[in-house]
C-alpha cells in the first residue's frame, strides 16, 4: 500500500498556507533557501503565492532580514493580493548608504491605515530581476534592472534609477491606476539610466510595449531603440555635477509623498525622519521645512503646492521628471 501524505501529493504542497509556511521558513535558512528557490521556479508545483507574504512576516520577529533578492518577486504578489488597492502597497528599493553592496528593500502595507513594513537586505546584487508586476515602486542603486518574463505589468507610479535596464520580457503594459483610487500627481513612470537594451525573448521577438494613459519618461545617455525611443526626454543629470547627490536626495523624499484623499501630497512623517536620520538626507528635510514646502499636520508631513513652486521653480512631475533649474539650484545650496 502505498503511503499519503496528508500534505503532499507527488512532491507538490497541496495546502497553500503550509506550503507558505515551508517555503517561508526554507527562505530564511541558508542551508535550504536554494531548496526553496528550486520548488518556486517550477511552475508545475508553485502556483499561488498569496499566503507567502503574511506568513514569512509573521516568522521575522526584528522586521530586518537578509534574504536572496530571487524572492522579492513572490513577497512583492503575495504582499500585492492582499491589498484591495495597488496604492494600499509600497515599495522602495535603495542602495543602502553605510554597505553599498546591500539593497535595502521596504516593503509597506497600510491596507488598514497602519504602515505594515519589512526591510530586507538583499546582499551584492549586480541584477536585480523584476517579476511579473511592480507597482507604486522606487528603485535607486548603482545596479542592472532586469524585466523578465512572458508579460510585465508596471502600474504608475513606478521609478526606476539605476545603471543599466534590460528588457527581457515579451510583453511590457504600462498602466494608469484608476484615477478615483489614485488622487493627485502620481501617474508617472519614470526611468533614468545609463542605457535602456531591449534583449530578444525566446521566441526571438522584442518587447511588445502596451501604453495606456500614464506618463512615461525615459532619461538615458544614449536614445533608446524602438519601442522606448517615441518616449525619450533626454540624458539623466550628470552624477559629475556638484549638485547631483543634494538633487538626488531631495528627490527621494518629494517622490515618498502620495496623494491623499484630500488630493493633498503627504506621507507620515515618521517615515520621512526614519528614512533621513542623517547626513544630506536630515539637512534636505530640515531645508524643505524650515521654508514651508512641507509641512506638519498631526503625523503627516504635506507639501504646500504653491510654495513648492514658487521656491523650486518647477512642479512635482518636474521633480519627477529630473529636471533641475535655477531656483533649486539656489535650494540646495542653501543648505
Amino acid at each position: 500500500m502505498r503511503y499519503e501524505h496528508p500534505f503532499l501529493t507527488d512532491c507538490h504542497i497541496n495546502n497553500v498556507v503550509f506550503e507558505s509556511y515551508i517555503l517561508a521558513k526554507a527562505a530564511l535558512s541558508e542551508d535550504t533557501y536554494e531548496a526553496a528557490l528550486k520548488y518556486m521556479k517550477n511552475s508545475s508545483l508553485f502556483k499561488n503565492s498569496f499566503a507567502f507574504y503574511p506568513v514569512f512576516m509573521n516568522m521575522v520577529k526584528e522586521k530586518e532580514v537578509i534574504i536572496s533578492d530571487e524572492f522579492f518577486p513572490a513577497l512583492y504578489d503575495s504582499l500585492s493580493s492582499q491589498s484591495s488597492s495597488i496604492l494600499k502597497t509600497r515599495v522602495e528599493i535603495n542602495q543602502d548608504e553605510c554597505e553599498p553592496i546591500n539593497l535595502n528593500v521596504s516593503l509597506e502595507n497600510s491596507e488598514y491605515g497602519t504602515e505594515d513594513c519589512i526591510t530586507m537586505f538583499l546582499h551584492d546584487v549586480d541584477d536585480f530581476t523584476v517579476g511579473a508586476s511592480l507597482g507604486n515602486t522606487t528603485i535607486m542603486g548603482d545596479f542592472d534592472v532586469t524585466l523578465s518574463g512572458r508579460n510585465v505589468v508596471l502600474n504608475a507610479p513606478v521609478e526606476i534609477d539605476c545603471r543599466i535596464l534590460k528588457s527581457k520580457c515579451s510583453e511590457l503594459s504600462l498602466l494608469r491606476i484608476y484615477e478615483k483610487e489614485n488622487p493627485g500627481n502620481n501617474n508617472q513612470i519614470y526611468i533614468s539610466c545609463q542605457e535602456l537594451c531591449t534583449i530578444v525573448d525566446d521566441q526571438g521577438h522584442i518587447t511588445n510595449l502596451k501604453h495606456s494613459d500614464c506618463d512615461f519618461y525615459i532619461r538615458s545617455n544614449k536614445r533608446p531603440a524602438f519601442p522606448f525611443s517615441q518616449f525619450y526626454s533626454g540624458i539623466p543629470i550628470d552624477k559629475k555635477d556638484p549638485d547631483y547627490l543634494k538633487f538626488q536626495k531631495l528627490r527621494r523624499i518629494i517622490l515618498q509623498f502620495r496623494g491623499h484623499k484630500r488630493g493633498e501630497l503627504a506621507k507620515m512623517k515618521d517615515k520621512i525622519l526614519n528614512r533621513n536620520a542623517y547626513g544630506i538626507g536630515r539637512s534636505t528635510v530640515n531645508a524643505l521645512v524650515a521654508n514651508g514646502i512641507i509641512y506638519e499636520r498631526n503625523h503627516l508631513y504635506v507639501i504646500d503646492e504653491d510654495k513648492f513652486m514658487k521656491i523650486l521653480g518647477m512642479s512635482y512631475d518636474n521633480m519627477i521628471n529630473s529636471e533641475i533649474n535655477d531656483k533649486v539650484r539656489k535650494f540646495l545650496c542653501s543648505y
